[in-house]
C-alpha cells in the first residue's frame, strides 16, 4: 500500500502537537512532514492547560506526567483562582476534572460550595505545597490515572520541543523552509505550496499551524468571525519573573491566579523555575502605556522590568470554516480567545483529536471530554476513511469546532458579566450583559450539552462563586445522578423537594453514585490529611518518575486495589 503525504505548516506548539499525534495514529500509512522556518518566532504565551492534555498525550502514546512535569518543567494545576471578580476581597475557584461534576450535583441541592472546596483533596494539598504522588508503603505510585483530576502549568516552548522531537524520532521529517504562497483551486482545495526559493510542495493533506499568519484561511479569502461584544479584551502585556520566596508563593504553583485590574485581569502561573505573568486588557478603556504602568505597579517595586514585557495584540475571533477539501487549521490559525480558563492549547488538541476521530472512526465522539480515550487500530480501513474526507465530514468538523469555540467564548464572557465589583467603568459596562449571560447559563443548565467542554458542571461552579444560585434557572433534577429508586419516588410524588431527595440517600446509594462517577476519592477531607504527610513537595514532584518505573505491574495493581478498598470502607463507615 502506497503511503500518502501529510504536510504540517508550522513548527510551534500547534505544529509539534499535530506532528506527534498524526505520526502516532497515521504514521504507518502516511508520511508526515513538518515545514517550519527557524526565522519565524514562536508566540508561546499559553503556559496553563486543562484536563484534556492528559487524554491528548495518552493518544500520542506518551506519559502526561513525564512530559509535563519532566520535559516541560511544569507543576500540577488544580484550579483557576478568581480573585475579586464577584466583589472586592472575594475569591472562588473553578477546579479541574470530576470535582466539578460532583459539585454540580450537590449544588443543585443548595449545599454551600465552601464545604466542598474545604474538602477538596487536590486543592488542599496544592496550597500546602504538596503534589499527589505518594511515598507511603501502600502508595509509592502516582494516584491512579482514573482518578486524575488535575492539569499542568508548563513551559509551552519546552512542550512543543518535546512533541516535535518525539514525532521526528518516530518517523516524521522536518524541513527548515519558509512558505511564500498557498495555491488554492476549486474554492477551498490546496493545489500546492510555493516556498521562498520558488520550489513547489505537493501533498495529499495539509494541516495549517501557521499561527496568526493563517496562511490557508487567508489564501481562501476567509474572514474570521469576531466576538468583540462578548470579549472586550484585545491586548496583553506578558513577561516572566523569578520567585522571591517560593514557599510563600506556593499557591501560584497549584492554581492559576486571575486577579482583576482596572481594565481587565492579571494572571500568574507558577512553574518549577519561574512564574509566567501578564495583564489582559482592552484598549477601549486604557492605553497600552497606562496598562503597562498599572501592571508594573501591581507588583512589588522592581519586580517587573518594562524592557522584558512583550505586548501581544489579538482579537477574540475564529473561522467558521476550519477545514476544507484537503486541509484543517490548528491552533492560532483557527482562531483565538483570550487566556482566561487556559483554552489555547485545549483548542489545538481538541481539534486534532476530533479530526482523528473522524478519519479513523468515521464519527465525532459523543462526549468531548472523552476524546482520545478510544482504541484505534491502524489498518487499511482507516486509510480509506482518511481519504474519504468528504463534504459531510468537513461540515461535521466545522460545526463541531465552531460550537466548541463559541461555547467557550460564552463561558469566559460569563465570568465578566456576573461581576459586582464596581471596580471601574470597564467592569460596570460588563454588567449590561448580565441578563443575557444569565439566559445563556440557564440554557446550558437545562440541557447539559456534554459535547461542550464548559457544560453544566462548569456553570454550576461559576454560579456558586458569584452567589447566583437563585438567579439561574435550569436546575433540572432529571439531570442529577439519582438512583432508580429515587427517580421512581420523585416521579410518583413520594419525594417532593430537592432536600428530600438528598436526605433520602443511604450511604450505599451515595457510594453507588460515587462509583458511577469513577470514585471521586480526591474530594474527601480525611484523604487529604492522610496523604499530606506522604506526598512529595510540589517543587520536587518530578522525582517520582524514575522511582515509579521500577515498580512491577503487579505492585501497581495492588496499590490501586488497596486505595479502592480503603476508600470504599471509609465511605460506607
Amino acid at each position: 500500500m502506497e503511503k500518502k503525504k501529510i504536510i504540517i505548516i508550522g513548527g510551534g506548539t500547534a505544529g509539534a502537537s499535530a506532528a506527534c499525534l498524526l505520526q502516532n495514529k497515521l504514521g504507518n500509512i502516511c508520511d508526515i512532514e513538518i515545514l517550519a522556518s527557524k526565522k519565524v518566532p514562536i508566540v508561546g504565551v499559553g503556559e496553563a492547560t486543562v484536563g484534556n492534555i492528559n487524554q491528548f498525550l495518552e493518544a500520542c502514546n506518551l506519559d502526561p506526567e513525564e512530559v509535563c512535569l519532566g520535559d516541560a518543567r511544569g507543576t500540577i494545576k488544580y484550579a483557576v483562582h478568581c480573585k475579586d471578580w464577584y466583589k472586592e476581597n472575594h475569591s472562588y475557584f473553578t477546579p479541574i476534572g470530576l470535582f466539578a461534576m460532583e459539585y454540580n450535583d450537590m449544588y443543585t441541592f443548595r449545599r454551600p460550595i465552601k464545604e466542598y472546596w474545604e474538602t477538596w483533596c487536590g486543592l488542599k494539598l496544592g496550597l500546602r505545597g504538596k503534589a499527589p504522588f505518594l511515598k507511603h508503603e501502600h502508595w509509592n505510585t502516582p494516584i491512579p490515572k482514573i482518578w486524575r483530576e488535575y492539569a499542568y502549568h508548563i513551559d509551552a516552548e519546552l512542550l512543543g520541543k518535546k512533541l516535535l522531537d518525539v514525532a521526528i524520532e518516530r518517523g516524521a521529517t522536518l524541513r527548515d523552509v519558509k512558505i511564500k504562497d498557498v495555491n488554492i483551486i476549486d474554492g477551498d482545495k490546496i493545489d500546492y505550496l510555493t516556498l521562498e526559493d520558488g520550489s513547489r510542495i505537493d501533498a495529499d493533506f495539509f494541516v495549517d499551524c501557521s499561527g496568526f499568519k493563517r496562511l490557508v484561511p487567508n489564501a481562501c479569502g476567509y474572514e474570521p468571525k469576531k466576538y468583540n461584544k462578548h470579549n472586550k479584551n484585545n491586548r496583553a502585556w506578558a513577561t516572566r519573573i523569578d520567585y522571591i520566596n517560593r514557599e510563600e508563593e506556593l499557591p501560584y504553583l497549584s492554581c492559576v491566579e486571575c486577579q482583576t485590574m482596572n481594565a481587565g485581569w492579571r494572571w500568574q502561573i507558577g512553574l518549577r523555575d519561574r512564574i509566567g505573568t501578564g495583564y489582559v486588557f482592552s484598549t477601549d478603556y486604557i492605553s497600552e502605556e497606562d496598562a503597562l504602568q498599572e501592571y508594573i505597579d501591581s507588583f512589588e517595586e522592581g519586580r517587573i522590568n518594562p524592557n522584558d514585557c512583550n505586548l501581544i495584540k489579538f482579537n477574540t475571533e475564529c473561522y467558521e470554516k476550519q477545514a476544507g477539501a484537503n486541509w484543517i487549521t490548528c491552533g492560532l490559525s483557527a482562531g483565538f480567545v483570550e487566556p482566561l480558563e487556559s483554552t489555547s492549547i485545549f483548542f489545538m488538541h481538541n481539534n486534532l483529536m476530533a479530526f482523528i476521530s473522524l478519519t479513523k472512526q468515521n464519527r465525532l465522539p459523543k462526549d468531548l471530554q472523552m476524546i482520545g480515550m478510544e482504541t484505534w487500530d491502524v489498518s487499511e480501513e482507516p486509510l480509506n476513511y482518511f481519504f474519504a474526507w468528504n463534504q459531510e465530514k468537513i461540515d461535521m468538523y466545522n460545526t463541531y469546532c465552531l460550537d466548541t469555540f463559541e461555547s467557550t467564548v460564552n463561558y469566559i464572557g460569563a465570568h465578566y458579566a456576573f461581576n459586582k465589583n464596581n471596580k471601574s467603568k470597564y467592569w460596570n459596562d460588563w454588567t449590561e450583559l448580565r441578563e443575557e449571560y444569565i439566559d445563556k447559563a440557564s440554557n446550558v443548565m437545562n440541557y447539559n450539552e456534554q459535547h461542550l467542554f464548559f457544560s453544566r458542571p462548569a456553570y454550576s461552579l461559576l454560579a456558586a462563586g458569584n452567589e447566583m444560585r437563585d438567579e439561574i434557572d435550569g436546575w433540572d433534577l432529571s439531570r442529577v445522578a439519582v438512583t432508580p429508586r429515587q427517580e421512581q419516588a420523585w416521579n410518583s410524588g413520594q419525594l417532593s423537594t430537592e432536600r428530600e431527595i438528598l436526605e433520602d440517600r443511604t450511604p450505599k446509594e451515595y457510594l453507588y453514585i460515587l462509583r458511577n462517577w469513577l470514585g471521586r476519592l480526591t474530594h474527601r477531607a480525611w484523604l487529604s490529611d492522610l496523604f499530606a504527610d506522604h506526598a512529595y513537595d510540589i517543587v520536587d514532584q518530578y522525582k517520582w518518575l524514575d522511582h515509579s518505573k521500577e515498580l512491577p505491574r503487579e505492585e501497581l495493581q495492588s496499590d490501586k486495589n488497596y486505595v479502592h478498598n480503603m476508600t470504599t470502607d471509609n465511605l460506607l463507615a
